[in-house]
């Protein structure tokens, strides 16, 4: 159990550099005072995982943004959402289809299997949590987390 917001500013610390080489904008909006219920070893391995995967795919000078809403009752969906490249509705369900192995290359050559999505969504279900993804190409991608809430301040 676990302050979400201070995972984020930790895992977004690391990425700072590759970032900042980018112009990427981040912006972390999650709920300060919001407690998960979630082993911390599997949410910063979610998290880099899914930050790790909006750099990827978001150009330069794009956004990415972390934020919690407001799940179904006792839980919080963590958001990370992201300008980039987007996929396409195949690629998507695909994703959410479980041990599947896939290949993407966007404006950069970016290569992506999918296996990182399928560790986060293992994790997620793991720890009692949802996984979600939204994605509209040329707009970019949604991945939702809902976990439990432990307690909120």
């Amino acid at each position: 159990m676990f302050l979400f917001s201070t995972k984020v500013k930790h895992v977004a610390y690391n990425y700072e550099p590759i970032m900042k080489n980018k112009g990427i904008v981040f912006e972390n909006d999650v709920n300060s005072s919001i407690y998960a219920f979630v082993d911390s070893d599997s949410f910063k391995i979610i998290l880099r995982n899914l930050v790790d995967n909006a750099i990827k795919f978001t150009p330069e000078n794009g956004t990415i943004k972390v934020y919690s809403l407001p799940g179904k009752t006792g839980f919080v969906t963590l958001v990370v959402e992201d300008s980039g490249t987007g996929m396409p509705e195949e690629k998507r369900l695909e994703l959410l289809r479980p041990t599947v192995l896939l290949s993407k290359k966007g404006k950069e050559e970016g290569v992506g299997t999918g296996l990182g999505m399928q560790l986060c969504k293992s994790l997620i279900e793991r720890n009692g949590g949802e996984f979600a993804i939204e994605s509209e190409v040329g707009v970019g991608t949604r991945i939702l987390v809902s976990l439990l809430i432990a307690y909120d301040v």
